[in-house]
């Protein structure tokens, strides 16, 4: 199906966006949990989100500066969020709340320490009371240290939310930890 409406139109789309990825194991990661996706997400999901045996409201994909997405053309993440929510009735998108308001260098050649300074309040709220009490999930593409999701997940907490979770597509272990 060709159709932008089509769940796999979108996942085609978002194959071909993270192609430029070189890591084989990430590549690997994002397909394989791009085909869970796609399996899971063609029907409608009324009963509610769970991760991890917790139930969420809202997903918040992590922001790209408008700059930054002027540049690329695409946020990736708000892509897939997308996607997410157009099956999942009782998950809404809210890609208004969580704003990055501050270019920083880009994280990939940094190291653990570096990428929690370079992402240090570069992230604001906006909206904020539409999450207060809401149980947010904020989603990003790859999980590398963690130090995007946790700046995200410190700006979201100003707003008293309920919980707060992180889903990813994939995990970088060649930054996180050792693989045997």
């Amino acid at each position: 199906q060709n159709s932008r409406n089509h769940p796999g139109w979108w996942i085609r789309l978002t194959r071909r966006l993270n192609q430029f990825r070189r890591n084989t194991r990430i590549k690997k990661i994002l397909d394989d949990n791009i085909n869970f996706l796609n399996k899971t997400l063609n029907k409608k999901e009324k009963k509610g989100f769970y991760l991890m045996g917790k139930k969420y409201d809202i997903i918040i994909p992590v922001p790209m500066t408008y700059k930054k997405i002027k540049e690329r053309g695409y946020n990736q993440t708000q892509l897939i969020a997308r996607l997410i929510t157009e099956n999942i009735e009782s998950l809404a998108l809210k890609e208004d709340i969580l704003i990055k308001y501050k270019e920083n260098n880009t994280q990939s050649k940094l190291t653990k320490q570096q990428r929690v300074e370079n992402v240090k309040d570069v992230y604001k709220l906006r909206n904020n009371k539409i999450i207060k009490g809401k149980n947010v999930l904020i989603f990003d593409d790859v999980y590398t240290t963690g130090a995007t999701c946790n700046e995200c997940a410190k700006t979201l907490k100003k707003a008293n939310t309920n919980k707060i979770g992180v889903m990813t597509i994939a995990k970088d272990y060649n930054k996180t930890q050792k693989i045997d």
